[in-house]
């Protein structure tokens, strides 16, 4: 999911956070690699911005006026589906522990902080929350307490980092290239 308003983060250096370089990649490259290294699965990047383009996925602009459906890609939701952030620092275990979860209904993947990845193999469920949901505010937190009776939350293990400002993107160049912190 690479739709997102950008409000905290304003452009920074002139492009969007997933656009921002980690040890001289982009984020949503580096996102796509962890992927493509570990599944086959087709790749698709929800972005109406022409700079989300990679070589080993697909960009498509979902048209809904509803911005989470959007951020979602709600139009194009016809099959099982893997959600990750394209402003979000994975480290290759968290990307491996989504990816092999075994999941029957729909997953969310976080912390107490944030949640950080969905999965739905029934993606009809998720349709059917979303098409009742009216409400403006919607985003995933809702969705997650909409189906109570089918979710299932999972920690991730081994950490993320949320870029949501400059100073979160300078606190992780540093953490990268210092991996001597931990996660």
């Amino acid at each position: 999911m690479s739709n997102g308003k950008g409000t905290r983060w304003n452009l920074y250096q002139g492009i969007t956070k997933q656009e921002s370089l980690i040890n001289g990649e982009r984020l949503l490259d580096r996102t796509v690699r962890q992927i493509k290294e570990r599944t086959n699965d087709k790749i698709i990047i929800f972005s109406c911005n022409e700079n989300h383009v990679n070589n080993n996925s697909t960009r498509l602009v979902p048209s809904s006026k509803d911005h989470f459906k959007k951020l979602l890609g709600y139009e194009f939701i016809d099959e099982p589906v893997t959600y990750l952030y394209g402003d979000t620092y994975y480290p290759d275990e968290t990307i491996e522990q989504i990816i092999n979860d075994d999941c029957k209904d729909i997953a969310f993947y976080g912390d107490e902080n944030a949640i950080v990845g969905i999965k739905a193999v029934n993606f009809e469920l998720l349709k059917q929350v979303l098409d009742q949901d009216n409400d403006p505010k919607t985003n995933v937190y809702h969705i997650c307490d909409s189906i109570m009776d089918k979710r299932k939350f999972v920690i991730v293990e081994h950490g993320y980092t949320n870029i949501n400002t400059p100073e979160d993107y300078i606190k992780l160049v540093d953490r990268t290239r210092n991996r001597t912190k931990e996660w």
